[in-house]
């Protein structure tokens, strides 16, 4: 009993300290400080303006997190909106926002839209962001900003809006109701690092005047210089235009290697598609290898099946079988 007794206690002392230390927080915690700062600090290192137009609050449930409403992010050097969100929560680490400090821990995006744009001369408007070298007008040396380092334990994005925008070849395409949710998220570009858990996509979009959706589900995807990592990769796409319509189901596992020679232990492709009065149906497996230095992609056991039909064809329909191998 004694010991019960004392567990309680140490219990009550917990959440006495707990509760005195989110008291602590609430009071600590200056809204219009921290968006000045928050300005200041994406405009220094970034030269693009950040409008904080929502509130900025602090929640404790279900942990410890920093709430914002609308927010908007310009061009760099001018007030075109290159990104704007409906609303956000970033989840924090407890010990540095009682010193004044945010580190992320969790991010959750609603309303995410974001306009990519490649310009005529090739350059990017998110080059600056990736580390790119910029040159501004009337400075005699070309500045480097600092490449952006990612390590979070999870992001989720809510109904996304992505346009890219091909000014050399005068294209557009959109893609909306954009979902994506993953754990672990690491990135480091100046050490050629990527890792990504638990990843899922679901998206539509358009290009030109045909209409198309992406799922894709991947456990683990990882990049370490040019080492790759992955786990089974499953994705499937459709495709809705005039008069032709396609779906198609690709599944990758085993994938190692790296950019130079890369192999995919398991590859599964099948394939419905409609164009006109013509159809195709595919289905194809074998391993992969692909060495970009001997411009060499490698199906050394392919099996699987095509079937063809149309009214144009002589035999108006055609199946066949496959069993072999193929180098390109």
């Amino acid at each position: 009993m004694k010991i019960i007794r004392r567990l309680a206690m140490l219990a009550g002392v917990l959440l006495l300290l707990l509760g005195l230390g989110i008291a602590a927080l609430f009071v600590m915690f200056d809204e219009n400080k921290l968006k000045a700062q928050l300005t200041e600090s994406v405009y220094a290192s970034t030269q693009r303006k950040l409008s904080i137009d929502g509130r900025l609050a602090l929640s404790v449930w279900p942990d410890v997190g920093v709430r914002v409403g609308r927010l908007t992010l310009t061009e760099r050097g001018n007030d075109s909106a290159f990104a704007s969100v409906e609303s956000a929560r970033l989840a924090v680490a407890v010990l540095p926002l009682l010193s004044k400090r945010v580190e992320v821990r969790r991010i959750e995006v609603e309303g995410l839209d974001v306009k990519l744009v490649k310009r005529k001369d090739g350059s990017l408007n998110i080059d600056d962001l990736a580390g790119e070298k910029i040159t501004s007008e009337g400075a005699d040396k070309p500045t480097a900003a600092q490449p952006l380092q990612i390590d979070i334990a999870g992001v989720e994005l809510r109904n996304a809006r992505l346009t890219w925008r091909d000014d050399m070849a005068n294209t557009t395409t959109s893609i909306a109701d954009l979902n994506f949710s993953s754990g672990r998220l690491l990135g480091d570009p100046a050490a050629h690092r990527f890792r990504v858990e638990k990843l899922t996509l679901a998206t539509r979009g358009s290009h030109g005047t045909d209409q198309f959706e992406l799922k894709l589900a991947a456990p683990l995807l990882g990049l370490e210089g040019d080492a790759l990592e992955s786990q089974a990769v499953d994705l499937l796409a459709r495709l809705n235009g005039a008069n032709r319509n396609v779906e198609a189901r690709l599944g990758l596992a085993g994938i190692a290697g790296s950019g130079k020679a890369l192999k995919v232990s398991d590859f599964r492709l099948e394939v419905d598609g409609k164009s006109g009065d013509a159809t195709i149906k595919a289905q194809l497996a074998s391993p992969v290898a692909v060495n970009s230095e001997a411009r060499l992609v490698a199906l050394e056991k392919l099996t699987g099946a095509i079937d063809l039909a149309s009214p144009k064809m002589p035999m108006k329909h055609l199946k066949l079988p496959i069993s072999g191998q193929l180098r390109a």
